[in-house]
């Protein structure tokens, strides 16, 4: 963006994207959206120049544009699109994270193929089995171990203790 530019004034800063967004609607009637895309994005109006993209078909450089404007649910929708479900998955966990909402960041972060995170999230959340499911299937056994011990499930924690080389706290939860 133009960083630096009317950086410390919130008029002139207000001033100056009104200017940019003008100048991106008038590329646009002069039928010139590559000029206005970059106009746009130069100016920091990323959303705006990522709408631009999206009507250009150029969904890859929108989900780019609407990363930077942090508007991660439409990047997502376009990633997903693109058949990048994994970093769309991802981009779907970090903002249920953010937002507070563990159990559908874990979700997510499951689908995503990030296994630790989904099971430090469910284990957060107290859902003690599912993060075992996480931990087991990331190969970290011992861990997994412990939480399918805590979930009373005590056949899937003698498997993971066995896995861990833990033969006697496997024995001890049968």
């Amino acid at each position: 963006g133009l960083s630096g530019v009317g950086h410390g004034d919130p008029q002139r800063r207000g001033e100056l994207r009104k200017l940019v967004l003008r100048a991106g609607e008038l590329y646009q009637k002069a039928e010139l959206p590559d000029r206005a895309e970059a106009v746009l994005a130069l100016g920091g109006a990323w959303a705006a120049a990522a709408e631009v993209a999206l009507r250009g078909g150029r969904k890859e450089r929108a989900a780019e544009l609407f990363l930077e404007a942090r508007e991660s649910l439409r990047a997502a929708a376009l990633l997903a699109e693109l058949g990048r479900t994994q970093e769309a998955e991802r981009l779907l966990a970090e903002h249920h994270r953010d937002k507070g909402d563990d159990a559908e960041a874990a979700r997510h972060f499951e689908a995503a193929g990030d296994l630790l995170a989904a099971g430090d999230l469910y284990r957060l959340m107290e859902r003690c089995d599912l993060a075992g499911g996480c931990y087991e299937r990331h190969g970290d056994s011992l861990q997994a171990a412990e939480m399918f011990r805590a979930a009373s499930d005590w056949e899937r924690a003698a498997a993971c203790y066995e896995r861990a080389g833990r033969f006697r706290e496997a024995a001890a939860v049968l």
